[in-house]
């Protein structure tokens, strides 16, 4: 399970206009945490369908060993941005190096030898898929709490306990689907994620 979730539960609350009475959950804290749990699950199944978490970071900086080759390997992809590499106290100068989406920094000579011996300041991920799977998180969380609230209206929930409070719901996790509409939007990250991960694996 993923450790943190796409999408923002206020977003979510505010865009979908529920409160605890209309699913009979008690309290807004209690609504609140279980809008972050459906949020986890949404987030793990966009990641199962796209094959990698769509994370996107700035200013990432890594330790790599050096290779003794002219080649060295990041441990994230895709590479958007080498910001600097240092080698011992030296800054490299960017014309002497250049590096691909999948990660691999080629330079004009050999890496030195070592453990860790290069650092490397790199920006990294999916800027464009991260805003489009929050995007698609919290529709998906949205049309659960809404098919909760008609259920609720028509026939009631049956109570669970969950982590020390009690909530009721008719298993609103389990509404949580991908729909088709979705799986469109993220098919081509889904493409390109398989295409780079081929790439980037030795």
């Amino acid at each position: 399970m993923r450790s943190d979730s796409y999408g923002d539960v206020q977003s979510v609350l505010t865009q979908v206009g529920v409160g605890p009475d209309d699913i009979d959950f008690g309290t807004h804290a209690s609504l609140e945490q279980y809008v972050e749990k459906l949020l986890g699950r949404a987030s793990q199944e966009i990641d199962d369908y796209t094959g990698r978490p769509l994370v996107h970071e700035e200013g990432r900086q890594e330790a790599v060993d050096g290779t003794g080759r002219e080649t060295l390997k990041l441990n994230n992809y895709p590479v958007l941005d080498v910001q600097s590499i240092q080698v011992g106290n030296s800054t490299l100068d960017p014309e002497h190096y250049r590096a691909d989406r999948s990660g691999i920094v080629e330079r004009r000579g050999r890496w030195p030898d070592g453990w860790g011996n290069i650092t490397v300041v790199y920006d990294w991920g999916y800027p464009d898929g991260h805003g489009t799977a929050e995007t698609v998180a919290e529709e998906m969380v949205i049309t659960a709490l809404q098919r909760a609230v008609i259920e609720n209206q028509s026939n009631g929930m049956s109570s669970v306990s969950m982590d020390g409070y009690s909530v009721s719901y008719d298993d609103v996790s389990r509404q949580v689907e991908m729909a088709d509409e979705h799986k469109e939007r993220l098919k081509q990250l889904r493409t390109d994620i398989h295409v780079l991960t081929l790439t980037a694996t030795p």
